[in-house]
C-alpha cells in the first residue's frame, strides 16, 4: 500500500504538474496481490485527463482497474503484474476499452516493494491497416513481378544475387536457393572479365543504365543470347534480359527499377523533459537548459542522465524548431503540439510543450516547459514506404515500356489501361476496349484465350496485335492473372501489356533474310555471280538477270552485258572501282543504278571478292548483289520526315524558343513570336538577353517568369501562366508556358527550351461560364420557387391524387416549354411574346402558323422583349387560359373562337405590352360558381399573381359571348422596340 512519505519536494510536485498537464494519458496503479500472489486487481493511484479522453473510461483514482473496465481489465492485469515483477518497461498488444487492439506501454514506478506501475493505452488499429496495405501492395507487386514475360533479377552493389523471377529461372534451369547470395560471377563463370562485366561495373560506379547483347555459355557446352539492360537501384543494380538466340538483334525493351521493401523501424520510443527557455538582455530566446528527463528521453537524445545540458549542445545539427517552440509556449502560457523531423537524426516525433507551474515563475520570469516526445518515424516510414510502392511498381511497368491494366471478372468492361508511348490510356472503366485496341480479324483468337483463361481460373497469355495510338499496328506480349477475393470468386484480372513489337518486327526481318538467302541458293532471290578472270567467262543467277532486266538466258552473262545496264552516269565510276579492288587485292564494293529497257531505274548494291591464282593474281570473282531500290526510297523518304520534323517549329501557332542554359541568350525563336507579342522577332533575337524578354511581361509576373527560367535551369520541367503586354497596341494577352531543359548526349544540361500557347480567348471563356453559372443559379431557384407554389396551388384544389398528377404535369409541361426557350438564349438575350404565346400553342396541338383554321387568330408585333424574371409566371398564366378554353370556353366547339392581340404601350413612361385575350362562340357561362371561371386557378393566377409578383394590370370577365381578359406588363426597356404611341 501507498504509505505518507511527508512534503512533497518541489521537484515532485513539477512533475505531478506535468503528470496533469500532459497530453499523453496516463494511469499509475498499485497492484493488489490476492489468494497464493497472484495478482487479483490493481488500484487506480492516479488518472490524468489526457487518459480519460483518449480511453473514453471515467477517471477513477482509488477505485479498482477490473471495475473500471470489467471486459479488458484480465490482460492488462497480467501485464502490469509482469512489469511489477521484473522491474523492466514492456510493451504488450492487449484488447481496448472499445474491443479494438491497444498497446499497453508500462514502467515501473518506485521500489519494488511498493508495486507501482504507471501505464499508458495507444490505439494501434491505424498501425495495423498500414501494415495490411503494405502487404496488399508487396502481394500485388509479386504477382506482376511473376507475370512478367521478361527474365528479372537484382543484384547487390558487390554484384550478388538477391532475387530473380520466375522466367529467370526458367532460363537458367536452376533453383533460386541455389545461386542466391553468389555473385554473379560465381554463379555464371567467365563473364567477370567480359563487356558484360565491365558494363555492370560501370553502371554501378557511374550510376547510368547500361545494355548490351551477350553470348553466354553453359557448363554443358551449350550457348545463349541474350540482350540484357541494367539500371542502377538503390539496392545495387536491377537487370533484365530476354532469351534472343532465334535472332541476337531481337530486344525486349525492359528497364525497371523495383525496390525491395525495407522492414519495420524501431518500435516507437516516447519520454518527457523538463526545460527552461534562456534569453538575452532583450528577452530574446538564445537556447534552452533541459532540467531533467526520463530514460526514454535520454535514450532519444543520446545523453544520460540529462542534468542541465545546452539544447545547443544536444543538437549536433542546427534546428531551430525546437526551440521556436519552446519559446512561444513561454510567452503565451498556451500549449502546442506538433510532428517534426529532427534534423540531426532524421526521426520524426510527434511532440507536445507546455508550461509547468507558474508561467513566471523562473529567476528570470520564464516558466519551465513539460516537452513530452513520441517516437512516431514508423508510422511515418510507413506512409512513405506505401507511396514508394506505388511509385516503384509504376516506374517498375512504365520503365519496361509496359502497360498496367485491369479487367472485370468477366473480361466485360476495361477498368484501367496505364497509357505508354504505344498505347492510349483509358480515363475510366469502358466496354469498347475490344473495339479500340485489338484488330477486327484478331479478336477470334484473344477471346478464345480469354475464355479458357477464365474456365480454368489460370494465367492469361497471348502474344497479339494491338492498334497504337498513332494509328498503326503493334505488337504486345499481355499476361493478366486473376485477383482471388476471399469468397474464392474472381474479383478482377490484373495484366500487363509489354510491347514486342521490335522483336516481332526482328524476328520477321530475320526469317526474311534468311529466306532471301536460301532463293538466293536454290532460286536466286539474291543475284550472284561468279566470273572467271582467265577464261573470260561469267556465271550468273537467275536473280542477277532480273535485277538487270534481262529474263533468264536472254543474253550470254559477260562484262560486256553487265555494263551495258549500268546507268550511264554512273558506269565510270562503278567500273573504276571495280579495276582499284582488283588491282588493290581487296573486297570490291559498290552502289550504282541500272537501267531496264521499260525505263525503269532500280538501285543495286554489289559485293564481290578476288580469289588469287598461284602468282597471287586475281584468277576468279565471286559476288552477290541486292536490290536496294526500297531501301533508298525509304532513307529519301526519312530525309523529307527530318526536313518536315524541322519545319514544324516554323509552322506552330505556339511560340517556341531555346536559349543556352549559361548565359540565357536566345538561339531560336519561331515565328508565333510576331502574332503573339506584336513584335519583329529579328529586333529580339539580336538583343538576345533574358532584360527585353522580360520587359513584354507585366511587372506583376516577372518574378514569377524569372524563378520559372531559374528552375528550369536546375532541371526541372515547369508549367507557369503569365501575362504580357503588347509595346504595338498596348494589348494584353495570357500566356501558358511549358519550360524544360535540354540536355547533351552525356547528360548535362546544354540549352533550355519553353513553349508558349496564348490562352487569353481561354481565360475570357472561363469568365463567360462563371457568368453563366450565376445566371443558371439564379433561374433555377425562380423556378424551384415557382413549382413549389404552383404544387400547393393544384393540391389545394385537386379532387384526388389522380386529379391532382394530371393538373401538375400539364403545368409542368407548360413549365418545360418555357425553360426551354430560355435554355437557348444567349446572353442578354430575352423571350418575346410571340415565341411565347406560340409555344403555348404549339404545345396544345394549336399550331400558330395560320393551319388551324379560323379558330385560332393572333395580331400583334414579332420581338417584344420579356423580363427573365416574369417568363414563367406569365408563361403559367398564358397555359391556364388555353387550357380552360380548351375545356370550358371557345376551343371546346368547332365553331369556338379565339383572338388574341398585343401590342407595345406606355405606361408612366415605361414601356408595357398589352395582351388581349377574347372567346366567342364557345359554351354558355353558368352564371355562378367556380367551374364558370375554368376551375379557378387560372383566374387567380391573373387576377392576383400577376399584379403581385410581375406589377401588371389585369382584367378578367367572363361575359355572356364568352372569357374577355387583358394583361398589361412591364418588359425589358433596354430590348423594347419603341412603341407606336402611348397606352
Amino acid at each position: 500500500m501507498a504509505q505518507d512519505r511527508g512534503p512533497a519536494p518541489a521537484g515532485c510536485e513539477l512533475h505531478r504538474q506535468f503528470f496533469e498537464a500532459s497530453e499523453e494519458g496516463f494511469c499509475l496503479v498499485e497492484m493488489i496481490p490476492g489468494a497464493g500472489g497472484a495478482p487479483a486487481d490493481a488500484r487506480i493511484l492516479a488518472v490524468n485527463a489526457a487518459f480519460a479522453r483518449e480511453t473514453g473510461l471515467p477517471a477513477a483514482e482509488g477505485g479498482s482497474l477490473r471495475a473500471l473496465a470489467p471486459a479488458a481489465a484480465e490482460g492488462w492485469i497480467a501485464a502490469l503484474c509482469r512489469i511489477a515483477d521484473s522491474r523492466q518497461p514492456a510493451r504488450v498488444e492487449v484488447e481496448g476499452p472499445g474491443g479494438g487492439p491497444c498497446e499497453l506501454r508500462g514502467f515501473p514506478v518506485g521500489s519494488a516493494a511498493e508495486r507501482t506501475v504507471g501505464f499508458r493505452l495507444e490505439d494501434i488499429r491505424a498501425r495495423r491497416e498500414a501494415q495490411e496495405a503494405r502487404r496488399a501492395a508487396e502481394r500485388q507487386l509479386q504477382r506482376v513481378l511473376s507475370g512478367m514475360g521478361e527474365a528479372f533479377g537484382i543484384l547487390d552493389h558487390e554484384l550478388r544475387i538477391l532475387m530473380q523471377n520466375d522466367t529467370a529461372l526458367r532460363l537458367d534451369g536452376r533453383p533460386l536457393e541455389e545461386i542466391r547470395g553468389r555473385t554473379h560471377w560465381d554463379v555464371y563463370p567467365g563473364t567477370e572479365d567480359s563487356e558484360l562485366g565491365r558494363l555492370y561495373r560501370q553502371a554501378l560506379a557511374e550510376g547510368v543504365p547500361v545494355s548490351m547483347e551477350h553470348r553466354h555459355e553453359w557448363p554443358d557446352g551449350s550457348a545463349t543470347w541474350f540482350r540484357m539492360r541494367a539500371c542502377p537501384v538503390p539496392e545495387g543494380l536491377a537487370v533484365f534480359w530476354h532469351d534472343i538466340t532465334a535472332r541476337k538483334e531481337a530486344e525486349l525493351a525492359l528497364r525497371d527499377s523495383e525496390a525491395r521493401y525495407r522492414g519495420l523501424f524501431e518500435a516507437m520510443e516516447e519520454g518527457f523533459l523538463l526545460a527552461r527557455v534562456l534569453r538575452d538582455a532583450e528577452g530574446r530566446a538564445m537556447d534552452a537548459v533541459l532540467l531533467e528527463g526520463n530514460p526514454l528521453a535520454s535514450r532519444m537524445i543520446g545523453i544520460a542522465p540529462i542534468d542541465g545540458q545546452r539544447l545547443s549542445e544536444v543538437l549536433p545539427v542546427p534546428d531551430p524548431v525546437w526551440l521556436e517552440t519552446c519559446d512561444r509556449v513561454s510567452r503565451t502560457g498556451v500549449a502546442e503540439r506538433h510532428e517534426h523531423r529532427a534534423a540531426a537524426s532524421g526521426r520524426w516525433y510527434d511532440y507536445s510543450v507546455s508550461t509547468v507551474g507558474d508561467p513566471g515563475g523562473g529567476p528570470d520570469a520564464t516558466p519551465c516547459l513539460a516537452i513530452l516526445l513520441t517516437d512516431i518515424t514508423e508510422r511515418k516510414r510507413t506512409e512513405e514506404a506505401l507511396r514508394a510502392s506505388e511509385a516503384r511498381f509504376r516506374a517498375l511497368a512504365t520503365t519496361g515500356g509496359a502497360a498496367i491494366y485491369r479487367m472485370s471478372p468477366d473480361w466485360r468492361i476495361m477498368y484501367q489501361l496505364d497509357p505508354t508511348s504505344q498505347l492510349d490510356g483509358t480515363e475510366g472503366p469502358f466496354e469498347d476496349w475490344q473495339e479500340k485496341y485489338i484488330l477486327e480479324e484478331d479478336r477470334p483468337m484473344v477471346l478464345q484465350a480469354i475464355d479458357q483463361a477464365m474456365r480454368e481460373r489460370t494465367m492469361f497469355a497471348l502474344e497479339h496485335r494491338v492498334r497504337r495510338a498513332d494509328g498503326g499496328i503493334g505488337w504486345v506480349l499481355s499476361r493478366a492473372a486473376p485477383v482471388i477475393g476471399p469468397d474464392g470468386a474472381v474479383q478482377e484480372w490484373f495484366g500487363s501489356a509489354i510491347d514486342v513489337t521490335e522483336r516481332r518486327e526482328a524476328v520477321e526481318r530475320m526469317i526474311q533474310s534468311e529466306e532471301r538467302l536460301q532463293l538466293a541458293l536454290d532460286v536466286g532471290r539474291l543475284g550472284t555471280w561468279d566470273w572467271d578472270i582467265g577464261r573470260g567467262t561469267v556465271v550468273w543467277s537467275a536473280e542477277h538477270y532480273r535485277m538487270q532486266g534481262y529474263a533468264p538466258g536472254e543474253v550470254a552473262p559477260s562484262y560486256a552485258a553487265w555494263l551495258a545496264r549500268v546507268h550511264p552516269e554512273d558506269r565510270a565510276a562503278t567500273e573504276a572501282e571495280l579495276r582499284a579492288a582488283r588491282e588493290e587485292g581487296r573486297d570490291y564494293a559498290a552502289t550504282f543504278r541500272s537501267l531496264h529497257p521499260d525505263g525503269r531505274i532500280v538501285w543495286l548494291q554489289a559485293l564481290g571478292r578476288f580469289f588469287p591464282d598461284e602468282a597471287d593474281r586475281p584468277s576468279r570473282m565471286i559476288g552477290i548483289m541486292e536490290d536496294i531500290t526500297d531501301a533508298r526510297r525509304a532513307d529519301e523518304a526519312l530525309r523529307e520526315s527530318e526536313a518536315r520534323f524541322r519545319q514544324f517549329g516554323e509552322a506552330s501557332s505556339d511560340l517556341l524558343w531555346v536559349r543556352d542554359a549559361r548565359t540565357l541568350e536566345l538561339e531560336y525563336l519561331s515565328p508565333a513570336f510576331e502574332e503573339i507579342h506584336g513584335l519583329d522577332r529579328a529586333t529580339v533575337m539580336a538583343d538576345g538577353g533574358l532584360h527585353a524578354w522580360l520587359a513584354l511581361i507585366v511587372p506583376e509576373d516577372r518574378d514569377l517568369a524569372r524563378d520559372c527560367i531559374e528552375r528550369v535551369r536546375r532541371g526541372e520541367h515547369v508549367t507557369s501562366e503569365v501575362r504580357i503586354r503588347r509595346p504595338a497596341d498596348g494589348a494584353l494577352r495570357w500566356l501558358r508556358n511549358s519550360d524544360f531543359p535540354l540536355r547533351d548526349p552525356q547528360g548535362f544540361l546544354q540549352r533550355i527550351g519553353g513553349i508558349g500557347h496564348d490562352i487569353t480567348e481561354e481565360k475570357r471563356v472561363a469568365e463567360r461560364l462563371e457568368v453563366l453559372v450565376a445566371e443558371l443559379q439564379h433561374r433555377t431557384r425562380n423556378l424551384l420557387t415557382v413549382v413549389r407554389a404552383m404544387a400547393a396551388r393544384t393540391l389545394s384544389n385537386a379532387d384526388s391524387l389522380a386529379d391532382f398528377r394530371l393538373r401538375f404535369d400539364d403545368r409542368l409541361l407548360a413549365l418545360a416549354r418555357v425553360n426551354g426557350l430560355l435554355s437557348r438564349l444567349e446572353e442578354g438575350d430575352r423571350i418575346t411574346f410571340d415565341e411565347l404565346i406560340r409555344a403555348e400553342l404549339d404545345g396544345h396541338g394549336l399550331p400558330a402558323d395560320g393551319s388551324a383554321g379560323r379558330q385560332v387568330v393572333l395580331e400583334g408585333p414579332e420581338g417584344i422583349p420579356l423580363r427573365s424574371s416574369s417568363v414563367q409566371t406569365f408563361a403559367l398564366a398564358l397555359h391556364e387560359l388555353t387550357t380552360n378554353a380548351l375545356k370550358h370556353g371557345a376551343l371546346a366547339r368547332p365553331e369556338g373562337r379565339l383572338h388574341v392581340a398585343w401590342r407595345l404601350v406606355e405606361v408612366s413612361g415605361v414601356p408595357h405590352l398589352r395582351v388581349d385575350w377574347r372567346e366567342t362562340g364557345g359554351p354558355a357561362v353558368p352564371e355562378a360558381g367556380p367551374a364558370a371561371a375554368g376551375g379557378g386557378y387560372g383566374r387567380e393566377l391573373i387576377e392576383r399573381a400577376l399584379p403581385y409578383q410581375l406589377g401588371a394590370v389585369t382584367s378578367y370577365d367572363l361575359g355572356p359571348e364568352g372569357l374577355s381578359c387583358s394583361v398589361i406588363l412591364p418588359v425589358s426597356a433596354h430590348l423594347a422596340p419603341s412603341p407606336p404611341g402611348a397606352g
